[in-house]
């Protein structure tokens, strides 16, 4: 899937963030990000840093392991 926030420049795959324990929809170029329960919309993106965050933990620390892109 094409992501809508960078005009088509990335494309979004699945990724497990483990030391949290969910999933998310994360941009390769831009990283917005969705959860697994949002739908992919240019409307519901967060920034993945800042959704990190919110959850207790940094960029740096989160433990994401890439699921690809045929999801």
């Amino acid at each position: 899937m094409i992501c809508q926030r960078c005009n088509g420049q990335g494309e979004i795959y699945k990724a497990k963030v483990k030391n949290l324990g969910i999933t998310l929809y994360i941009c390769d170029e831009c990283e917005a990000c969705w959860d697994e329960d949002s739908n992919i919309e240019l409307s519901t993106f967060q920034d993945l840093s800042t959704f990190l965050e919110q959850k207790g933990t940094s960029y740096n620390d989160a433990d994401i392991e890439d699921l690809g892109y045929n999801w």
